[in-house]
């Protein structure tokens, strides 16, 4: 799935209800394409190799507006180079950790030599090619086990982990109230969790409401 040279795979989380939006934020459309696809493409262009598109709640209204989703369901698709996998989350109503661990479960089998994954909620607007390398490469030099980036002091994504803390991940059930990413990287020894600190505004643009996408987008 990884090869040495790609970024670590990525995660993307997209099996939400997407109340405040009104409907599937991977499906807001941005120049006359989905989120979804927008954010595969920066993936593609920041040099990743795979990744790995979890859905939950709004399987349906994802799969028949983007239909090679389905297909990614059953095995790898090349979305213009980019091999994307789909994991369903059968239990979308725990949700974002939930969804994580569908995703590791499908991620992990395959991620070959790579030494961890980049997780990052749909709605959480891809930063720039070169935040993705410097991730990529503090989380190879150093090898915590995880990777915030932050920027004037707050705390973004992608958040790198590394495939030993994602195997760790799968054994806390999702109803288990220690089920957050959050909580289990700061229970992490500080000298496993890093903090990158990074100039590109990318790592906090949420869209949450359609107020935050006319926003971003004018």
């Amino acid at each position: 799935m990884e090869n040495s040279n790609a970024l670590s795979p990525v995660i993307l989380l997209a099996g939400g209800k997407s109340s405040r939006m009104g409907s599937p934020k991977g499906l807001i459309s941005i120049k006359g394409r989905s989120l979804l696809e927008v954010q595969l493409e920066s993936f593609r262009a920041a040099g990743a190799g795979c990744a790995v598109v979890v859905l939950g709640f709004q399987r349906d209204a994802y799969a028949e507006r983007l239909p090679f989703l389905a297909e990614a369901e059953k095995s790898p698709f090349s979305f213009g180079g980019l091999r994307v996998s789909v994991a369903i989350n059968p239990r979308p109503e725990f949700g974002q950790f939930s969804s994580l661990k569908s995703a590791l479960a499908r991620a992990i089998p395959l991620a070959g030599q790579a030494a961890g994954f980049f997780v990052l909620p749909v709605d959480v607007l891809s930063p720039g090619r070169e935040t993705w390398l410097a991730l990529e490469a503090f989380a190879r030099r150093v090898m915590p086990d995880a990777v915030i980036p932050e920027l004037n002091g707050d705390h973004g994504h992608p958040v790198w982990i590394s495939k030993s803390f994602a195997e760790r991940l799968l054994a806390i059930p999702v109803e288990s109230p220690e089920a957050r990413l959050d909580l289990q990287i700061r229970a992490l020894p500080p000298n496993r969790r890093a903090y990158l600190a990074v100039s590109d505004p990318g790592i906090r643009m949420n869209l949450n409401t359609p107020e935050d996408v006319e926003r971003e987008l004018s």
